[in-house]
């Protein structure tokens, strides 16, 4: 329904599947998913407060049922929707647990740590902290030796992008958003933020 853009209609089968995964015992991890297709739908609705307060609970309820990076990364995609909702201190603090986590647990994560690490690059970068983000976005390239999916390499991209024509450093932005836009490909949509964020810096040299 989201992807038909009836975010409505999501929401409410979202909440009508909450209501009876919360009868039902062990009903924990079916209601980790549902409550991130209820954000889905939230976020569709422009609602970027509820999106954030429900991949929150997802994350919450994740810290004791879910596999290791499930737990973690949901918790850089709340801070993702708390950074876009205008709670970055909050965003920060969910952002800072992601990644102590994710060193504690980093012989579980051994093929999968440098998806939490750009989540957090792009929840700081959301949160008007660009200054942590090139460590850990040179770490996550390290890790996959510059091979990742196309859309993940192009966010890593448009971060590096943004935080550059932000610094005033539009010469060098320009560069990167051009290398941003041929890595994502169609994988960003000619409506998705990221797209139009780097096309604008293209055509102006800043953010």
């Amino acid at each position: 329904l989201v992807r038909q853009a009836k975010p409505a209609e999501a929401l409410t089968v979202a909440r009508q599947a909450l209501d009876l995964a919360s009868r039902v015992p062990d009903g924990r991890n079916i209601r980790i998913a549902l409550h991130q297709s209820r954000a889905a739908a939230e976020y569709a609705a422009k609602d970027v407060a509820a999106a954030a307060q429900s991949l929150e609970e997802a994350a919450t309820l994740a810290e004791s049922t879910a596999a290791p990076f499930e737990a973690i990364r949901l918790k850089v995609m709340a801070g993702q929707r708390l950074a876009e909702a205008g709670k970055t201190d909050r965003a920060l603090t969910l952002a800072n647990q992601a990644l102590t986590l994710a060193d504690a647990r980093s012989a579980e994560l051994t093929q999968t740590r440098w998806m939490i690490l750009i989540d957090a690059a792009i929840t700081y970068f959301r949160a008007g902290h660009c200054e942590k983000t090139p460590a850990l976005l040179r770490e996550a390239a390290q890790l996959t030796a510059g091979k990742m999916p196309p859309q993940w390499k192009g966010n890593r991209l448009a971060v590096k992008c943004i935080c550059l024509a932000r610094a005033g450093k539009s010469t060098e932005a320009k560069v990167i958003a051009a290398q941003a836009l041929a890595a994502a490909g169609a994988t960003w949509a000619p409506n998705s933020g990221f797209r139009k964020k780097i096309e604008a810096i293209q055509r102006q040299g800043r953010e």
